[in-house]
């Protein structure tokens, strides 16, 4: 399930897109694994209980759990 911020008119990292994709899966945002390359946009998943991933490419320093790739990421989610 991908939710696109233009297609809903929502803009990231406004939580009430991410609000209505958990509505669309039916899930606990807990079950969730949001993924983003802007650091700024995991905090509002984060607040919902969500799991995040930094799509991490850009070498920024940053605390939370990244990913630099696609290989890493799906083996991370498969």
């Amino acid at each position: 399930m991908i939710s696109i911020s233009g297609d809903l008119k929502v803009g990231k990292p406004h939580e009430h897109i991410l609000r209505l994709t958990i509505e669309k899966l039916a899930v606990n945002a807990a079950e969730y694994l949001y993924v983003d390359d802007g650091r700024g946009y995991l905090g509002a998943a984060n607040g919902l209980g969500m799991n995040t991933i930094l799509f991490h490419s850009r070498n920024v320093p940053y605390g939370g759990d990244s990913v630099h790739n696609f290989e890493e990421l799906m083996k991370r989610v498969c």
